[in-house]
């Protein structure tokens, strides 16, 4: 998993601005840690490979996991 690759896409970081919020993947809360320990705080980890950085008090949610994702159909 490479995080940077996935960066700029909205289905797995959505910005609104009027709301003041991120809505970041649930993969991002599952390694949370690593993320954190590499550079301080999410928000540092994601806006170092954004175009347009996130406001640091953005408030950051999580959006739940699609496992349909993971079915062999």
């Amino acid at each position: 998993f490479r995080a940077e690759l996935i960066i700029d896409r909205p289905n797995y970081v959505l910005v609104d601005e009027k709301k003041k919020t991120v809505t970041l993947n649930k993969i991002f809360n599952w390694y949370s840690d690593q993320f954190i320990e590499a550079e301080g705080s999410l928000l540092n980890y994601i806006n170092k490979y954004r175009f347009n950085p996130i406001p640091k008090d953005f408030e950051v949610e999580f959006q739940e996991y699609d496992w349909t994702l993971n079915d062999n159909k």
